[in-house]
């Protein structure tokens, strides 16, 4: 974090945490000067190494491949980008190219930024009662993400 938003240890989920990019270089596969604003997760790099091999992607992932961003830095890979973080106690986020909404341990949202208009997350949205019907569908995409990976906690997500 080297002191953005005054912390120095990666146990959040602000952009300079969340957008830590993969650099690589395969001259005549990877576009030699792609830049891909395709969100990406952990998971997606086991897929992307298979489809690299030329080998099928295993049934048991929940990664996607990035290869397709890799050779065009146009192609979106995936909507929502699901994080999550244990220090102490569980936390998720779900981002997108617009927005970005967390909750913690006990599901309440404690983050929620606009990346459009304000890309350097300095007005958290989470507190805002103008923000309340987005918060709600957020809250809502992050359960629902959650329950497509399996994660059983996924209601209790949604109930607050």
């Amino acid at each position: 974090m080297l002191g953005d938003h005054g912390r120095f240890k990666k146990s959040t989920f602000h952009e300079s945490n969340v957008r830590i990019p993969p650099i690589l270089r395969w001259p005549g596969r990877i576009h030699p000067n792609g830049v891909s604003e395709a969100l990406a997760e952990i998971v997606d790099v086991f897929p992307t190494l298979l489809a690299a091999a030329g080998c099928a992607t295993s049934p048991r992932s929940f990664g996607r491949s990035l290869w397709p961003a890799l050779i065009d830095p146009r192609v979106e890979i995936r909507s929502w980008q699901l994080a999550e973080v244990r220090y102490g106690d569980r936390q998720f986020m779900l981002r997108s190219q617009r927005c970005k909404f967390a909750v913690d341990s006990e599901s309440r949202a404690y983050m929620l930024y606009d990346l459009v208009h304000d890309p350097n997350e300095q007005h958290n949205l989470a507190v805002d009662p103008a923000a309340r019907p987005l918060k709600l569908d957020l809250r809502q995409a992050l359960s629902d993400r959650l329950e497509e990976t399996g994660y059983r906690g996924a209601r209790a997500v949604s109930d607050s």
